[in-house]
């Protein structure tokens, strides 16, 4: 009977698991005024980012045994940076005595073991595409108003700033309403007039961002993982190269008759002598 009770309290505490991922989401919140204000909201919690908060100097932070430690952390992180400095002049001093003959053979195993410009930029645009649109399925945008008075010192400057921003806020905004979800348009204040009296450009803009944890952690399993199979699929096999490379030195016979047939002067000296 207690085996039972345990199974399913694990098995339920599983799927309450999972269900608070699925259903909890992240809230950023933008919000440009005077300065730009960052802050997200998470499980009624929320932070700030920026604008970044003065630190607080307590006279606790600075006992004697405090000191100690934070010197010892220091000692240690700069300890690392040494020997991964020394290990990178060591590695260039390597180099540097090596021949002329050796260091092209290193540069030419450096350049097999990686794959080809080509393979790489298709790769990595296939996977920005894949991040991209899985984002922004599972991304919402809030807006809550954007007011901008479009001023500059010259009125032909006014006009051209004020026609480039409705231009561009119009398909942007068709095109989050298509491949994501928007909301808040038939409440949103939305407000852009040219200021021919201001010389600056003034903005009132709140905007907001949400997407569940879970929607966030299967975007970013889906393409860590695409990523790892496609570098997989376009790195150079090792194993074949240096089969090769045996098969070539141990068929020495066979590389001279390739050679003789491609020099056909070789074989009509032979054919005389």
């Amino acid at each position: 009977m207690v085996k039972i009770i345990t199974t399913w309290i694990i098995i339920l505490s599983i799927l309450a698991f999972f269900v608070l991922i699925f259903t909890v989401r992240a809230r950023v919140t933008l919000e440009l005024v005077d300065r730009l204000s960052l802050s997200v909201r998470i499980f009624g919690f929320k932070i700030d980012i920026l604008p970044k908060k003065q630190k607080k100097y307590r006279l606790s932070d600075y006992t004697p045994k405090k000191i100690a430690k934070r010197d010892k952390k220091k000692a240690i992180r700069d300890a690392k940076k040494a020997e991964k400095k020394r290990k990178k002049q060591s590695e260039k001093q390597k180099e540097k005595n090596l021949s002329k003959e050796e260091r092209k053979k290193l540069k030419a195993e450096k350049k097999a073991s990686r794959p080809t410009l080509p393979d790489s930029i298709e790769l990595f645009s296939r996977i920005a595409r894949l991040f991209f649109s899985k984002l922004f399925r599972h991304l919402h945008f809030h807006v809550a108003r954007i007011k901008i008075k479009v001023g500059a010192p010259d009125a032909a400057k006014v006009a051209m700033l004020y026609c480039g921003i409705c231009t561009a806020l119009k398909p942007t905004l068709i095109f989050l309403d298509k491949y994501s979800n928007l909301h808040g348009m038939k409440k949103a204040d939305i407000d852009i007039s040219p200021d021919f009296l201001s010389e600056k450009l003034s903005m009132d803009i709140k905007l907001g961002f949400s997407m569940s944890l879970g929607g966030l952690l299967a975007v970013l399993f889906r393409t860590v993982f695409s990523f790892i199979f496609g570098w997989i699929k376009i790195k150079p096999n090792k194993a074949s190269s240096k089969t090769d490379d045996d098969s070539a030195d141990k068929n020495p016979k066979s590389n001279a008759k390739t050679k003789n047939e491609s020099n056909p002067s070789v074989n009509e000296a032979e054919a005389t002598i």
